[in-house]
């Protein structure tokens, strides 16, 4: 008993501050575990699915971003075919606009040949208003070149006024120079001949002109639908009296 006694009375009492200490260092431990559970909590109830709603959101705008990019790039293409589609336009505006000149002069032109002066003014009228138009459209080296077809027109109205005959040189010069204004502005591709190349002989192409007879074209013609002619007459003979031929005409009388 004497030793316990010893070591009883060994131990010194805890002090006023000591306790103190002892019971804050409690309640930190305790705070710290219910913020360290509250943080769990808010973890779990608000960070994660918020997380996950922000991924979401990512992947929606990037596939928002692709299709951003596909419809431009298909904006773009629908600009260029938009683009092309215009120039088409415009140089088939302007070449009716050219035509219509040409159209206005030629008329002119035959309406005086015609002594029409009514029929020549209309017609000059037309291919000034015509014009009218193309000075609006062409743009450059062309420009000057439709200021002298206005003057020539206005020169071939004075002598139409003047003199119908008198404005013939003037309108035929009119019609030539719109030609020309025309050829230069949409050139083709040939003058009017087309090439056909014989399949045996394909380096020596045969010009065939839009008009004209070809050689024998009309003899062997004849011969295929009236086998039975003789010279020059072409002959029918009667399903009912096949020895009497009647004689129908004869060619080159």
């Amino acid at each position: 008993m004497s030793d316990k006694q010893t070591i009883l009375s060994a131990r010194k009492p805890e002090t006023r501050l000591q306790k103190s200490l002892r019971g804050a260092l409690r309640w930190l431990l305790v705070a710290l575990l219910a913020f360290g559970l509250g943080a769990m909590i808010i973890a779990f109830a608000f960070y994660f699915p918020a997380r996950q709603i922000l991924d979401t959101a990512k992947a929606d705008l990037e596939s928002a971003n692709a299709t951003i990019a596909e419809k431009n790039a298909q904006i773009t293409t629908l600009q260029a075919d938009n683009a092309t589609l215009q120039a088409n336009l415009d140089a088939a505006t302007l070449h009716m606009v050219v035509l219509d000149a040409l159209s206005g002069a030629r008329g002119a032109s035959l309406a005086v040949a015609a002594n029409d002066y009514a029929g020549a003014r209309l017609s000059l009228a037309q291919a000034s208003a015509a014009l009218d138009i193309l000075s609006g459209l062409v743009r450059g080296s062309q420009k000057d070149v439709l200021t002298d077809l206005q003057k020539s027109a206005a020169q071939a109205l004075i002598e139409i006024n003047t003199d119908l005959a008198s404005a013939q040189p003037e309108l035929d010069r009119l019609t030539t120079n719109l030609v020309q204004l025309e050829n230069n502005l949409f050139p083709r591709p040939n003058d009017g001949q087309s090439f056909q190349n014989s399949p045996t002989h394909s380096k020596s192409p045969k010009i065939l002109h839009k008009t004209g007879k070809l050689p024998g074209m009309q003899s062997n013609l004849e011969n295929h639908l009236f086998p039975n002619s003789k010279d020059g007459r072409v002959i029918q003979t009667s399903p009912m009296h096949s020895k009497t031929p009647k004689i129908l005409h004869k060619t080159g009388e």
